[in-house]
Order: C-alpha cells, then sequence, then structure tokens
C-alpha cells in the first residue's frame, strides 16, 4: 500500500469512491431518496473545488494495482491556523478492516501537525456507529450535536475534536 497526496488527475477514482462509499456505508442510516440522488459528476466538482483551496489536501492510499482504495481529505481552517478539519474519510468497502484508516489518519495528523495545526475538527453522522468509534478510538473526543438534514429527514451529525499537541504519531 503507498500513501500520497492527489492531484487533479486522481478526482474521477477519488469521486467514485466516495459515491460507491456513501451508497454502501450510509445505506440504512439515510433516506433512500437521498442517497440516488448522489451524482458521480456533482462528486467530481466537488472534490476538485475542494483540492484548489488554499490549505486544503487529500491524502490516497493506492493500491498495488494503484487503484485508489482508500482517501482522506483535510485542511487547515482559513480562520485559525491553529486548527483544522478532516473533511472526508472514505475506504472501499472490499479494503475496509484493514488498518487503512488508522494510516490515513496518521498521514492526515502528522501533516498537518507540521503546518502548525494544534487540533483537528471531525464531523461524523451519528448514526454511522462504526466511524464514530473509530474516531474515538482515535483519540478525539466529542464536542456537540447538530442537525443535519438528508431529503427532508433531520439526523445528527457529531463534533469531535482531536488534539495534536499530545500525539506520539506527529512527533515521529
Amino acid at each position: 500500500m503507498q500513501f500520497m497526496k492527489a492531484n487533479f488527475s486522481h478526482i474521477n477514482s477519488i469521486s467514485t469512491l466516495y459515491i460507491d462509499s456513501w451508497k454502501t456505508t450510509y445505506r440504512d442510516l439515510v433516506p433512500d431518496s437521498y442517497l440516488e440522488k448522489l451524482s458521480y459528476q456533482e462528486s467530481e466538482e466537488k472534490w476538485s473545488n475542494f483540492l484548489q483551496k488554499d490549505g486544503a489536501s487529500i491524502v490516497a492510499a493506492f493500491s498495488d494495482q494503484q487503484t485508489i482504495v482508500a482517501f482522506g481529505a483535510y485542511e487547515q481552517y482559513s480562520h485559525s491556523s491553529h486548527k483544522g478539519e478532516l473533511v472526508a474519510l472514505y475506504i472501499s468497502e472490499g479494503t475496509q478492516g484493514q488498518g487503512l484508516g488508522t494510516l490515513l489518519m496518521d498521514f492526515i495528523k502528522r501533516d498537518l501537525y507540521s503546518l502548525g495545526v494544534q487540533s483537528i475538527d471531525i464531523w461524523a453522522l451519528g448514526k454511522n456507529k462504526r466511524a464514530v468509534n473509530f474516531y474515538k478510538r482515535q483519540g478525539a473526543r466529542f464536542v456537540k450535536n447538530q442537525p443535519h438534514e438528508f431529503d427532508g429527514v433531520f439526523l445528527d451529525d457529531v463534533l469531535y475534536t482531536y488534539d495534536l499537541t499530545n500525539n506520539k504519531t506527529c512527533r515521529s
């Protein structure tokens, strides 16, 4: 497995992984009508626009066949040089449970810490217990709930924060 920062040539693969992950991970968590409206083209626009932002990065995990099997998108907040956000962390269904999430998080933590970021905000759908438990195992602490509408249904997003100043990963 190889990890590297993504560029615009990777947007199609990242967008496909993003939509495919939503359709599998969030089935039975958000309304089917919401999932049916997800668009690969809109996803490409979303991730292209994200990559153009100052302080934004995407790290991709490549299989031995050079296929993107996971990615993490993150940014340093423009309003605070000491804070950042994990915007997305998606792992293909076939490679989940192999430690890729932890490896991606370690890469992201080190990269943001090297930029002077001291804490990372992480939003997750509260009903996505697998993600919530993963972030808790990573050492993130709960901050608050916030309602989010998915096609007329309100669900709680949860905000966690991760302190980088006391993290061994960042210092290695």
